[in-house]
C-alpha cells in the first residue's frame, strides 16, 4: 500500500507465531498438537489447575524454539506464550521473549552446548525454578532433524527431558514474518499476537578521553600516561527493549577531571575545580580528544563490535579560512542518546545548544550573577512584606499601650481607663492618622499626649470628675 514502514522480527518470533495460526490455508498439522501442549501446561500453572486465561506471567507456558542454519549458526529462545482470546487466527495473544543466545559458526551444532548451558543459566535468573513444556524447531527439514537429535540429551543432562519436540514447517519464518507484518499493518480484521521482545544483542559506548593517543603519542607533557579506552554497556542482552531513548550528557569540565585522575570514579565535586576561567585550556584540550565508538555484542561471550563512524560529541569544525583550514571549536555540554530496536537497530542522535567553552563560562557567569540579584530582589520584596507586618503590629501594641497609659493619668475614673478593648478600637480606627487621636484627645482633655509617663503611678494634679465621651460630636469614639 506504499508504506515505508520496517518491520523487523527474529526468525524464533516468526517461527513461533507461524506454529500459533489457525484456521489458515496454511495451517501446520503441528498447530494441533501444540495447542493442546500449552492448553494442558496452563492447568498446570493455574491455581485451581482448571485453568485460566493466562494473563499472568505465572500462569504462561514455557516454550523452547530452536533453529540451525549451516551457514549462519544456530539459534536459542526462550519464550512465554499467554492471554487467552476469542479469535479466529491464534487462540493465545501474547509472545514474550524472555532469553535469547545466537551463535554464527561455520558448524553450529558445535556450539549448541554452550548455547544451551548459558540460556539456561540466564533463565534461572530471570525465571527460577520454570521449565519449557515444549521444542518447536526450524529450518529445513534435514537442519530440524539434526538440531532435536543432539538437543535431546542435552537438555535430559539438565533435568529439562520428556518434553515433546514438534517440527515446524519449512517456510514457517517467511510464513510467520508475513503474519507478524500484516497484522502490525492492520490488515487482519481479528485480532492476532502481540510481541515483546527482549534485546538478543548487547550495546554499549566506547570512550577514549585522549583521542586515541598511547603514552608515546602523548602531546602534552603535562598529560603523563594516557588511560585505555572505558567501555561501558547501554543495553545488556535479554532485557526488555526500551521505547524511549537512552541518553549520556557530557561535559569539558567532566573529561578534564577524568583525564587529571586518571580515572572515572571520583567525587562530582571534583569537576568543579575545572569549570573557572583557569581551566579553559584543559577543557578545550578535553573536548577536542574526547572520542565516541558505538560497540555492539552479538554473543554473551563475543567481542565487542564498533558500529558506525566514531563520535566528536564535543567538537566539530568550524569556518575555513583562506587557505582552507579550519579551526576546531570545542563544545561546553553536549548530550549523546541511542536507541535500539528488537532486534539490534541502533540509532544515535547529538543534541545541545553547541555553547563554546569561553561562551557557557561567560553564560554560566551571567546567569549566576542573574541569579544573585533575583535573589536579592526577591528577599528584598518578601523581606519588606514581612517587616512592614511586624512593624505595624508593634506600633498597633505601642499605640494601645500609649492611649491606655493616657487614659490612666487624665481620667483615671472613667471606664475608658481599663478598657483594653475600646484602646485597641480606637488605634485601629485612627491607623495611618493616629496624630490625629493625639490632637484630639489633647483638646479635649487639655492635656498633651507624651511618649511616655515618668511616674505611672502619679494622677495629674487637676481634677477631672467628668466622664469620657467615647463619641464625640462628630460621632468618634474617643
Amino acid at each position: 500500500c506504499g508504506t515505508k514502514e520496517q518491520m523487523v522480527f527474529s526468525r524464533g518470533m516468526c517461527a513461533l507465531a507461524a506454529t500459533m495460526l489457525v484456521n489458515t490455508a496454511n495451517t501446520q498439522k503441528v498447530t494441533k498438537e501444540f495447542l493442546l501442549c500449552l492448553a494442558e501446561e496452563i492447568k498446570k500453572l493455574s491455581k485451581d489447575g482448571k485453568g485460566s486465561n493466562a494473563e499472568k506471567a505465572n500462569e504462561q507456558p514455557l516454550v523452547l524454539v530452536a533453529g540451525l542454519t549451516a551457514s549462519e549458526g544456530v539459534e536459542l529462545y526462550f519464550m512465554q506464550i499467554g492471554k487467552a482470546q476469542d479469535s479466529s487466527l491464534s487462540r493465545l495473544g501474547l509472545i514474550n521473549s524472555i532469553s535469547s543466545y545466537c551463535y554464527q559458526d561455520a558448524k553450529p551444532l558445535s556450539k549448541l552446548p554452550a548455547a544451551l548451558e548459558q540460556i539456561t543459566a540466564s533463565l534461572g535468573d530471570i525465571l527460577p525454578e520454570r521449565k519449557p513444556c515444549a521444542v518447536i524447531t526450524y529450518g529445513c527439514a534435514s537442519d530440524q532433524a539434526s538440531l532435536q537429535s543432539e538437543l535431546g540429551p542435552l537438555l535430559a543432562n539438565i533435568d529439562i527431558g520428556g518434553i515433546p519436540f514438534l517440527t515446524s514447517q519449512e517456510d514457517s519464518v517467511s510464513f510467520g514474518a508475513c503474519a507478524l507484518a500484516a497484522y502490525n499493518s492492520g490488515r487482519f480484521d481479528d485480532r492476532f499476537i502481540q510481541i515483546k521482545n527482549s534485546s538478543t544483542c548487547a550495546v554499549g559506548f566506547r570512550f577514549d578521553y585522549f583521542g586515541g593517543r598511547n603514552d608515546e603519542e602523548s602531546m602534552d607533557e603535562n598529560e603523563g600516561t594516557v588511560m585505555e579506552p572505558i567501555t561501558k554497556t547501554i543495553f545488556d542482552f535479554d532485557r526488555k527493549v526500551p521505547t524511549s531513548w537512552y541518553s549520556v550528557e557530557f561535559s569539558a569540565a567532566e573529561c578534564a577531571c577524568v583525564r587529571s585522575k586518571k580515572t572515572e570514579n571520583f567525587p562530582i565535586e571534583d569537576i568543579k575545580d575545572f569549570e573557572g576561567g583557569k581551566s579553559i585550556p584543559h577543557r578545550e584540550a578535553a573536548a577536542k580528544d574526547l572520542r565516541i565508538q558505538v560497540v555492539q555484542k552479538l554473543q554473551h561471550d563475543g567481542p565487542w563490535i564498533p558500529v558506525g563512524n566514531v563520535i566528536k560529541p564535543l567538537c566539530t569544525d568550524g569556518e575555513e579560512d583562506a587557505d582552507g583550514k579550519s579551526e576546531v571549536v570545542s563544545w561546553e555540554n553536549m548530550t549523546l542518546t541511542v536507541s535500539l530496536s528488537a532486534c539490534g537497530l541502533i540509532s544515535v542522535e547529538l543534541i545541545g545548544e553547541k555553547q563554546s567553552i569561553v561562551q557557557a563560562l561567560k553564560t554560566k557567569r551571567r546567569n549566576s550573577i542573574s541569579y544573585f540579584l533575583w535573589t536579592l530582589a526577591a528577599i528584598i520584596f518578601f523581606g519588606g512584606f514581612m517587616f512592614k507586618s511586624w512593624y505595624d503590629d508593634y506600633r498597633f501594641q505601642a499605640d494601645t499601650a500609649k492611649l491606655l497609659a493616657y487614659y490612666r493619668h487624665v481620667v483615671p475614673d472613667s471606664l475608658a481607663a481599663g478598657d483594653e478593648g475600646q484602646a485597641r478600637y480606637l488605634v485601629y480606627k485612627y491607623r495611618g492618622r493616629i496624630d490625629k487621636l493625639w490632637r484630639r484627645l489633647e483638646v479635649k482633655y487639655g492635656v498633651a499626649v507624651p511618649d511616655s509617663w515618668e511616674d505611672e503611678n502619679e494622677v495629674h494634679d487637676e481634677d477631672v470628675n467628668e466622664e469620657v465621651d467615647l463619641d464625640d460630636s462628630k460621632g468618634e469614639d474617643l
